[in-house]
């Protein structure tokens, strides 16, 4: 006797917007006709209409799904428990490792991030998910952990050097597992953002360097 399928089924929705992210990060959204969209998704061109609209709204309603998807696996890989520079390792950790295994997201992200087709309003509601982090990054300034920066400099800094290391373990680096390269990455991150408190005192002969936070 077979087992009835208890996975959840696919939505059109959910298959246009799985649709949409592929076509997208492969041909661009102007190069990206409705109806083929449509076609990959196998639904209707009218179920698209009746979900989203129109184009916009769902290139929109693509990136507020992402932006939430991102923002719950950084919130399940955070401990409110662990002090300030472990938490924030352990964010940027998931952060990171999420990166890697969603690529298509990711690359997506990064086409539209100061893209015009993403309105200011999305652009905001989608942050709101993040609040909690600078709220966490704060904290661990006053308590000397990371450096006081102004904040687009340290999510410059925290980007693009989350975003080479995703990079090179999602390429594969020869000698080194997944984990060690994040490893590795996660300790070159902490001389951008580290604060003080970083800082061991071994002597005065020493090199110059910081570590991950106790």
């Amino acid at each position: 006797m077979m087992m009835p399928d208890s996975a959840p089924r696919e939505t059109a929705r959910e298959k246009l917007l799985r649709a949409a992210l592929h076509l997208f990060v492969t041909q661009g959204f102007h190069a990206t006709p409705t109806a083929q969209i449509s076609r990959e998704a196998g639904v209707s061109t009218g179920l698209l209409f009746h979900h989203f609209g129109d184009k916009e709204t769902l290139v929109n309603e693509l990136y507020l799904s992402i932006k939430k998807e991102m923002a719950e696996a950084m919130r399940a890989g955070d401990d409110e428990g662990l002090p300030a520079g472990k938490r924030i390792t352990a964010i940027l950790r998931t952060f990171i490792l999420w990166g890697i295994s969603h690529p298509e997201e990711r690359a997506f992200l990064d086409l539209f991030y100061h893209s015009p087709n993403i309105c200011e309003e999305v652009k905001e509601q989608a942050y709101m998910d993040f609040v909690w982090i600078g709220e966490v990054y704060a904290g661990a300034v006053e308590q000397g952990i990371v450096a006081d920066l102004p904040h687009p400099l340290a999510s410059a800094i925290v980007l693009q050097v989350a975003g080479a290391i995703i990079d090179v373990a999602g390429a594969g680096c020869p000698g080194l597992t997944t984990e060690e390269v994040v490893d590795a990455g996660l300790g070159v991150l902490w001389h951008g953002i580290g604060g003080a408190s970083t800082r061991p005192d071994p002597g005065p002969d020493a090199p110059n360097h910081r570590v991950l936070p106790p």
